[in-house]
């Protein structure tokens, strides 16, 4: 027995090779602007035999009820399932459940017939998100605060300035979450009056399809702090934060990627959560001592619900994006152009074709 599932992917009617792979996800069509597109596969037995012979499975391995574990790697452009050891993925009928984000996959369930010691080859057909960003009004008219933290000369993302990037061919998940952040800040009281949490936000050095990445001065912490301390409670501290996620903000800013601090594996993480629903998570990189005279950075996210809550059964994923807890931002969009962020959303979404 070394059975095995290679998946072949078709995007917009066209055969798609997989560039690279990862625990990140994937890369399609060599885009590297942005993480991997997060990955999720679902396997269920699609028959009473096919279920006996996984009971059978989860005992020799002594995984607990419901457990199931298979390997998945990249051989030539297509991902192959198979079991942690030659016996441990049976023959028999599967439905197969294939996630990437920003895409959209067409007739699934996948009805898959493995062979004894056979490997089936299936083709997981997706339609690219057709949703795109709009820009309703134009940069030079946007709110003063979020204007400068746009404008600011280290604001940029993929190598080009704001105002281009949301011009280019980003992806509009990239450029809504940066929108949507952005006003969620501003319109987030600060500790005193007619202040703001964005006012501690000097520049943009990152965004991605669920946080961004900021330069900050020691401002945002102190207002953090103070409004964390506010018995009205409008942020809660919650400490160093326990998602390993929020460390890809010192590995960004390092010597590795970004290059804007040598020493930045050993800034100090702190979380604050905002109290409001959709709520702001604002994670702040302090240097070293705490050194009021050097830049913040903070990594900023909204928190919305859980897109994993109909993926039960057999599944295993890659990537951030498909998480619980991530944010489809193009989906916040009617809620933020409403209530307290009504004045500073500048953005429609409509389908492409």
């Amino acid at each position: 027995m070394n059975e095995s599932i290679r998946i072949q992917l078709q995007v917009d009617g066209s055969a798609t090779s997989i560039d690279s792979f990862s625990k990140n996800g994937v890369v399609l069509n060599g885009e590297t602007s942005a993480s991997p597109r997060g990955l999720g596969i679902s396997l269920r037995p699609g028959n009473a035999a096919t279920e006996f012979r996984l009971r059978r499975v989860r005992t020799i391995q002594n995984w607990p009820p419901g457990a199931f574990t298979f390997n998945v790697s990249l051989e030539n452009g297509s991902l192959v399932c198979r079991g942690v050891d030659p016996l441990s993925l049976p023959f028999g009928n599967y439905d197969l459940t294939l996630r990437i984000s920003d895409m959209v996959g067409q007739g699934q369930p996948l009805q898959v017939d493995v062979p004894d010691t056979g490997s089936p080859q299936i083709v997981a057909k997706f339609k690219t998100d057709s949703r795109q960003l709009v820009l309703t009004t134009p940069i030079d008219q946007f709110d003063d605060r979020i204007k400068s933290v746009i404008l600011d000369a280290q604001s940029r993302v993929d190598g080009i300035s704001i105002p281009d990037w949301l011009e280019g061919p980003a992806r509009s998940r990239r450029k809504a979450c940066m929108l949507n952040i952005l006003a969620k800040a501003r319109a987030a009281k600060g500790p005193t009056p007619k202040s703001s949490v964005l006012d501690g936000v000097r520049a943009i050095v990152f965004a991605e399809v669920d946080r961004i990445y900021v330069a900050a001065s020691p401002d945002l912490y102190s207002s953090l702090r103070a409004l964390a301390a506010d018995p009205a409670k409008p942020f809660y501290y919650e400490g160093e934060p326990k998602a390993e996620v929020h460390r890809q903000l010192l590995a960004q800013i390092g010597p590795d990627h970004q290059n804007l601090e040598a020493d930045a594996a050993l800034f100090h993480l702190q979380s604050y959560r905002q109290e409001l629903k959709p709520t702001l998570q604002t994670v702040v990189a302090i240097p070293p001592g705490g050194d009021p005279a050097r830049t913040h950075y903070a990594d900023m996210d909204i928190d919305l619900g859980n897109p994993l809550q109909d993926l039960d059964g057999l599944f295993t994923h890659f990537g951030e994006l498909l998480d619980p807890g991530q944010t489809d931002h193009l989906a916040l969009a009617d809620k933020l152009a409403k209530g307290a962020t009504k004045d500073f959303h500048y953005y429609k979404v409509v389908k492409g074709k």
